[in-house]
């Protein structure tokens, strides 16, 4: 983990909403009230590149802050990891992120 970002904002999109921004080219009509430009831009990309996947049922975007963020690398040129890769939705705390260990623990696996 090199960063932490802060979240501006958490799209629900119906997968119509998805498979909409995927077929249209212009997206003139498919923008979302008061997001950004760029962030606009940025989840059109993501849909059409990386979200590869048919969605059945409200997907949620995080859209993040990146001006506003904290940098997790401590003084030894290290950033934190898990003690293993782990799959899913895992929280950990902000002082065990910031506590410059190499190897930080689970705060718990979902709220």
């Amino acid at each position: 983990m090199e960063k932490l970002y802060k979240v501006k904002r958490i799209l629900t999109l119906s997968p119509s909403y998805i498979d909409g921004i995927r077929k249209n080219n212009s997206c003139e009509d498919m923008e979302i009230e008061k997001l950004e430009k760029t962030d606009f831009e940025n989840l059109r990309a993501y849909i059409r590149n990386s979200l590869t996947e048919k969605i059945k049922s409200d997907y949620n975007f995080y859209v993040l802050d990146t001006k506003h963020n904290i940098n997790l690398i401590n003084r030894n040129n290290i950033f934190p990891r898990p003690e293993r890769n782990n799959l899913g939705y895992w929280y950990y705390s902000l002082s065990e992120l910031l506590s410059e260990k190499e190897i930080v623990m689970v705060d718990s696996k979902s709220k």
